[in-house]
């Protein structure tokens, strides 16, 4: 008779979440948190464009699964009132999407 154990597998099917998301002027800031895994990337499109600009943390490595970000996006989003739309990945592929309105 023969018996084998493996390790124990953590199977992460649960989208992160945002704990904040704000802009003022074009400044975006959030908070991203992720309940197992590390946040992979985070991105941010103007609604209804198929174009995905990435953000970088605040302390420049996605390492961790609660990241900050502070972005000056006035060379993404151009003059007037536009929705934006940010979406972040945990390293599992899991997705979040919100928007937030620029004025």
């Amino acid at each position: 008779s023969h018996s084998l154990e493996s390790a124990t597998i953590t199977v992460d099917s649960t989208a992160p979440v945002f704990k904040a998301l704000a802009i003022s002027g074009r400044q975006l800031t959030g908070e991203i948190v992720d309940g197992i895994g590390p946040i992979a990337r985070i991105e941010v499109s103007i609604a209804g464009s198929d174009e995905w600009r990435p953000l970088a943390p605040k302390d420049g490595v996605f390492d961790e699964a609660d990241e900050t970000f502070d972005a000056n996006i006035a060379a993404l989003v151009p003059a007037g009132s536009h929705i934006l739309a940010v979406r972040a990945y945990d390293l599992a592929g899991n997705v979040v999407i919100r928007d937030v309105q620029a004025k």
